[in-house]
């Protein structure tokens, strides 16, 4: 058995997981048999559409939305954050598992909970926000080091399920009105969000969180070991067959001109490697440039991947 005295932390990354379904059964001893060795240095990171943080609770969503009579109704006062009793179980059963998780943001996050119930604490070297003592929410646009590498942040992504719409209860102002706006949606044919209880703009970073992120990687020399995001750069999803948008683009800019081994982002639910920083140097740097170029992209879904020890 390894000596975890002298062992170096591992480092993991899975992709979305979509709430306590599936982060239970992607963490189960029998999916990750890994852990059985695995202490709170060693971090498994998880790249966005985590959804630890879901459950709706009308006591954090704007005064015009605390309207709804179906959201945090049933949740115990003395539940903390706003956690319903099974996100609570849930949760708690994360938290008894020997390594950390460390997730940036996706698209289906309550950002109403996950910005105003759990604070912001120092985290690898930068702040994060504490679900458990061994569970986090890493911010958009900081560096980490978390078991021994370096690890550039930043979630978010724009809902690809909305076609529909968005339906938005500030603009219905009572229960009745929004009760028949519903079922003029669930009477449609594509599929809809409701904002505050299901779709958060804050889904897709700001201009503070797109400037917050350059000046980091400045301070950081345009080199880190690992970049973890939500949507993937611009050349990656062309790749895919998607249009970019701002984000994917923003990001694109960065991979082009960032020093990295590992991109890892999720969204698209599947599993695969791509080498879009490599063929962009080739075609505008050379043969030679390429060849040293190292890094590598991965779209990760229920895969877990482990980070090499050492990075070229």
């Amino acid at each position: 058995m390894e000596d975890r005295t002298t062992a170096k932390p591992r480092l993991f990354v899975t992709g979305d997981t979509h709430g306590p379904e599936g982060y239970i059964r992607r963490f189960r001893k029998e999916s990750f048999p890994e852990q059985k060795t695995l202490s709170r240095e060693d971090v498994v990171l998880l790249a966005g559409d985590f959804g630890a943080v879901w459950d709706a609770d009308k006591r954090y969503m704007p005064p015009d939305c605390q309207y709804l009579k179906y959201s945090g109704e049933t949740h115990r006062k003395d539940l903390p954050h706003g956690e319903s009793e099974m996100e609570k179980d849930c949760l708690d059963w994360l938290a008894e598992k020997p390594f950390t998780v460390a997730a940036v943001p996706g698209n289906h996050e309550n950002y109403d909970r996950l910005y105003k119930a759990y604070p912001l604490v120092p985290f690898g070297g930068g702040a994060a926000r504490k679900i458990r003592d061994n569970v986090y929410y890493l911010e958009r646009g900081q560096v980490y080091t978390l078991a021994g590498r370096t690890v550039f942040a930043f979630g978010g992504a724009r809902s690809h399920d909305i076609s529909g719409g968005i339906l938005r209860p500030s603009k219905c102002g009572n229960w009745e009105d929004f009760r028949k706006a519903l079922q003029e949606k669930k009477a449609g044919y594509f599929p809809y969000r409701v904002e505050h209880v299901s779709w958060w703009e804050e889904e897709m970073p700001d201009q503070a969180d797109m400037d917050r992120g350059l000046k980091t990687l400045d301070e950081n020399g345009w080199s880190v070991d690992l970049v973890l995001t939500h949507e993937m750069p611009d050349l990656v999803v062309k790749e895919y067959g998607f249009n970019p948008d701002g984000l994917s683009q923003y990001l694109g800019d960065i991979e082009r001109k960032l020093s990295y081994r590992f991109w890892i982002g999720g969204h698209y639910h599947f599993n695969s490697e791509f080498n879009t920083k490599q063929k962009w140097v080739l075609s505008h740097e050379g043969e030679e440039a390429a060849k040293a170029c190292r890094s590598l992209e991965y779209i990760l879904y229920e895969q877990i991947l482990e980070v090499p020890q050492q990075t070229p």
